[in-house]
């Protein structure tokens, strides 16, 4: 499907990726494959296939997700393309906004998936790559309707099907159980999620603005006043935090930044992250790379 969108939007050169997870059976696998590599020729674009190193012991889906990028990443370089597109839809948001309302994400997190977003695992060279997702205006239904249209045949993921999976159990259960409520439920998350989405784009400019009048920056360390930051809105002093950590190329989740915020009411507080650590000190909040950390102890 996503060759396909592609080559209608455009694309000059266009390279299909396919990842075996190693979940499934070496026969639903390599038909799986062979699906790829038959749209992949009949739409005449480039193909790469990758597959997991090891079978994931706990088949857990957030190591399968990481292993999936981590490959898409090297993908990507092979390719010498810097954006790779995803088939997320709008039913795959509402199950992402659904599972993390359920989390205790807040805010920052039910805004959901973006159609253009920075790398999302540590990889090397994933700081210049982008995800993009161009269906997620689009329903699950209308993509397989217009894969028909095309004389594609869409295929199915066995273990899209098993309930062992989180998401799963969100997509076959809660959700049809919320559509007995309202049969839009899926739209109605997904129009929430960008709601929520323009509201953390317009704060976040503001935390920028505040991070170049404030913030001082000394390579792989970055300090803010600790002051001024506890007296902004805590929803506005957390995405600071969040933009500074960004620009140290930091990717931090909503529990650490919380942790962070909560750390700048007392000096001499620690926060270990994950690739940094944030101290507070006198007036100051520092964040470090883990890198400059090490360093910094030599």
């Amino acid at each position: 499907m996503l060759v396909a969108v592609a080559r209608a939007l455009g694309a000059e050169r266009v390279t299909a990726a396919h990842f075996d997870h190693r979940l499934r059976s070496s026969a639903e696998a390599a038909r799986d494959a062979e699906a790829v590599a038959g749209v992949a020729g009949r739409l005449g674009v480039a193909l790469l296939t990758g597959r997991a190193a090891r079978r994931p012991v706990d088949h857990s889906e957030a190591a399968a997700r990481e292993g999936r990028y981590r490959w898409l990443a090297r993908a990507s370089r092979e390719a010498g393309v810097t954006d790779c597109i995803t088939g997320h839809t709008l039913d795959d948001q509402a199950e992402t906004v659904l599972l993390r309302l359920a989390r205790g994400a807040g805010a920052l997190g039910v805004a959901g998936m973006r159609a253009a977003a920075p790398w999302p695992v540590e990889a090397r060279g994933a700081r210049s790559l982008r995800v993009l997702r161009p269906l997620l205006g689009v329903t699950r239904a209308e993509v397989e309707g217009y894969l028909g249209a095309l004389g594609l045949d869409a295929s199915s993921d066995v273990t899209n099907d098993t309930l062992d999976y989180t998401r799963n159990r969100v997509r076959h259960e809660v959700l049809p159980a919320l559509r007995g409520v309202n049969a839009r439920v899926s739209e109605h998350l997904a129009e929430f999620a960008s709601t929520q989405r323009e509201d953390d784009d317009a704060l976040t400019a503001i935390a920028l603005e505040w991070l170049d009048a404030h913030a001082e920056r000394d390579g792989e360390r970055l300090s803010l006043p600790r002051r001024e930051l506890r007296g902004l809105p805590v929803a506005l002093g957390i995405r600071v935090i969040r933009e500074a950590a960004r620009a140290l190329g930091v990717p931090l989740e909503a529990p650490h930044l919380r942790a962070i915020h909560a750390s700048t009411r007392k000096s001499g507080a620690n926060v270990d992250l994950p690739l940094a650590r944030s101290r507070t000190s006198g007036s100051l909040l520092e964040l470090r790379t883990s890198a400059a950390t090490h360093r910094g102890r030599d």
